[in-house]
């Protein structure tokens, strides 16, 4: 199928059901279903949307903007905004977006991109309470991409100096830090069973980490990595380059869906 289009597409999201694809067209969103036809237009925020994100279970969508600082959380049945996070991150920028699996719950990273050597804050993650309308908690770092295992028990975002922070959402604090690639780290995606997280950034590799934060394997890519994603079985992962190709791979025997 080919999404129709007349504007361009900067954020695309698959219902996790399967039966919805989210896109944005500047400051609205465009609802597909899971064969490529078009189904509705949200109107959106005045600025262009840069992220999105569906709930695991499938009815609420997040969308956010990198030149904004409001998150908006639709309703899929009818396209009704049921919450708009005002400045939900207390003045940076919307960089990437993250559901929960008890789909309460949303990780939201973004840059601070008026932050000074003086007050060291270059951004912030903070994870809010839908049904509460709350911050749970908050991080002090920024990110441009966020990972939630599939336990919830753990979040990971990228740094803005080429590493990958592991954060324990019980604990409410950082537990590991990944170092290794040698340019900014752009996308993250956690393996369906939460064995691996999986890492792509602009010095054209994509890189397997363990639960302890060990490099177990580095793929060597054409271009800069700029989205990556699992199969839903584990077996393949898919990722964006900025030469515009996209990639399919099978990952070696020890990586795969258990």
């Amino acid at each position: 199928a080919t999404l129709q289009s007349e504007n361009p597409i900067h954020a695309l999201a698959f219902s996790p059901d399967g039966k919805w694809i989210a896109g944005s067209l500047r400051n609205n969103i465009r609802l597909w279903d899971g064969n490529g036809q078009f189904v509705a237009d949200w109107e959106g925020p005045e600025e262009p949307v840069t992220t999105l994100a569906f709930s695991p279970d499938s009815k609420l969508l997040a969308s956010g903007s990198a030149r904004g600082v409001s998150v908006w959380i639709w309703r899929v049945a009818d396209g009704e905004t049921v919450l708009n996070i005002q400045d939900a991150l207390n003045g940076c920028s919307i960089e990437a977006l993250a559901f929960h699996p008890d789909s309460n719950q949303i990780a939201v990273g973004g840059i601070d991109r008026m932050a000074t050597t003086i007050t060291g804050n270059d951004g912030q993650v903070s994870i809010i309470n839908l049904a509460e309308r709350a911050e749970v908690t908050n991080f002090f770092d920024g990110t441009t991409a966020l990972a939630m295992h599939p336990s919830g028990d753990i979040l990971a975002s990228t740094t803005l100096d080429n590493c990958i922070f592991v954060w324990d959402l019980q604990l409410k604090q950082l537990v590991q830090e990944f170092t290794g690639h040698d340019g900014a780290v752009t996308c993250l995606a956690f393996s369906p069973d939460g064995s691996w997280l999986v890492s792509g950034g602009e010095d054209h590799t994509l890189r397997i980490w363990d639960d302890k934060g060990h490099e177990r394997a580095m793929l060597e890519t054409e271009s800069q990595v700029t989205a990556v994603t699992f199969s839903a079985d584990g077996d393949f992962l898919y990722t964006a380059h900025a030469n515009t190709t996209c990639s399919q791979w099978q990952l070696p025997e020890p990586f795969r869906g258990k």
